[in-house]
């Protein structure tokens, strides 16, 4: 049991750190504002921003966003892969 822990200790921690970090990401400057993207978002459908989550995956930052539209009673769920600009 004790070797288990340990190796958990000392792996994921490594695996952790390999991941960039949100903050990396977008302070890199490669990526698209989440500003930009709400306002964009705002302009192309009708409703408002509900809710708005971001994650990374495989080291690429993902927009996730609720709109919810009050006079039609729906919600639209929009994710967006954001890639690096060349």
């Amino acid at each position: 049991m004790f070797r288990i822990v340990l190796s958990l200790l000392v792996v994921f921690p490594s695996m952790v750190m390999a991941t960039p970090s949100m903050h990396t990401l977008l302070s890199e400057g490669g990526y698209v504002q989440p500003i930009t993207v709400i306002e964009q978002i705002e302009l192309d459908y009708r409703g408002i921003v509900s809710s708005f989550d971001m994650d990374v995956e495989n080291g690429q930052l993902i927009y996730e966003v609720d709109v919810l539209n009050l006079e039609d009673s729906e919600i639209t769920e929009l994710s967006f892969l954001l890639l690096m600009a060349p």
